[in-house]
């Protein structure tokens, strides 16, 4: 009774760790910082007569996070079976635990915590299956599109003969179709695990055991899943951009979306300085793009881009992180055994 009451206790001393991290960091990245305040009187200006607009978003950024949690029910099932409702918790609270960690490596910690009957290091694995399903979308039509920025977009190749170009083009489908066979052979990992006699990587094969255990239809619709979420938030930031005022046509808006996300994927980040570096990133490339676009009215455009990349970070990971500080005092750290794998 005495070691579950410290348990508790403990338990909670963290929660109100995690939340206290969270509020802070997200307290010094818009109200301690510059670069917030110079967009707020645009924000101001923008949304005072678009209320329904808000709501709309915020809509979209809870099905983009349904589309998630469905994902990673999916994928949980082989281990342990839950509600939508309690997978779309353990991934709120994920978000609010990875929102200052590197890379948003806390979001495995705020989910798998949330399960009863999985072993946590199979759960840890489970999730990355699901993150990486969704890389790999990311890395598909971002490797296409920078593809289609180079060629349309700038002048990078015009001082090369054509036998470059097509190079690039080959050397791009290679690169995808490698990627694409990786993800569907997974298990290939585990195969090669065997042949290694570490006593360390002996004693987590039994874990490693678990990525064998999903078909190939099944990861088709994990990544059928990460698609959709990928349509979710692309779209969300195009019609953000448009709606402030950026009237691009919807394949160019895809095509720098796609490359944002693509360099974002690749660049490691607090998930905090995001904010940051997906409105440099964004900016950086719009400047290429409205340079070389013709009958485009890009005055200003520069202030829009920055204001959209910035809200759509504070709805799709601040919001989130807020709402996930509600579930953090389910998560489970002491006072637990761990299923064996």
């Amino acid at each position: 009774m005495f070691k579950a009451k410290v348990s508790k206790s403990f338990n909670f001393i963290l929660s109100i760790l995690i939340i206290f991290l969270s509020y802070g960091f997200i307290y010094f990245k818009l109200f301690e910082r510059k670069e917030f305040f110079d967009l707020w009187d645009f924000y101001k200006v923008f949304f005072r007569n678009t209320p329904l607009f808000i709501l709309a978003f915020i809509a979209l950024m809870l099905i983009n996070w349904m589309l998630e949690a469905r994902k990673w029910q999916y994928l949980l099932k082989k281990k342990e079976r839950i509600s939508l409702t309690n997978s779309l918790m353990a991934v709120f609270s994920g978000i609010t635990v990875s929102i200052f960690t590197p890379n948003r490596i806390g979001e495995y910690v705020g989910r798998i915590f949330m399960l009863r009957k999985t072993n946590p290091i199979q759960g840890a694995l489970i999730t990355i299956m699901g993150s990486i399903s969704q890389l790999m979308i990311t890395l598909v039509f971002g490797s296409i599109s920078t593809l289609i920025f180079i060629f349309d977009f700038s002048d990078f190749l015009e001082s090369y003969p054509d036998f470059i170009k097509v190079a690039l083009i080959l050397i791009e489908i290679m690169a995808l179709i490698i990627i694409l066979i990786l993800y569907f052979n997974l298990s290939l990992l585990y195969n090669a695990s065997e042949r290694i006699k570490f006593n360390l990587v002996i004693k987590f094969r039994r874990y490693l055991k678990i990525i064998t255990l999903f078909s190939n239809k099944e990861l088709l619709n994990t990544l059928f899943l990460s698609f959709l979420r990928y349509l979710v938030f692309s779209f969300q930031f195009y019609i953000l951009l448009y709606w402030m005022g950026l009237k691009i046509n919807l394949f160019d808006g895809f095509v720098l979306i796609s490359m944002i996300f693509f360099i974002m994927a690749i660049v490691p980040t607090i998930a905090l300085s995001e904010l940051g570096v997906r409105g440099s990133v964004a900016l950086f490339l719009w400047e290429i793009y409205s340079t070389h676009a013709r009958g485009l009215d890009v005055e200003g455009s520069g202030l829009i881009v920055l204001a959209a990349s910035a809200f759509l970070w504070i709805v799709n990971l601040m919001l989130p992180a807020i709402i996930g500080s509600f579930f953090v005092f389910k998560l489970n750290f002491f006072n637990r055994s761990f299923p064996k794998p």
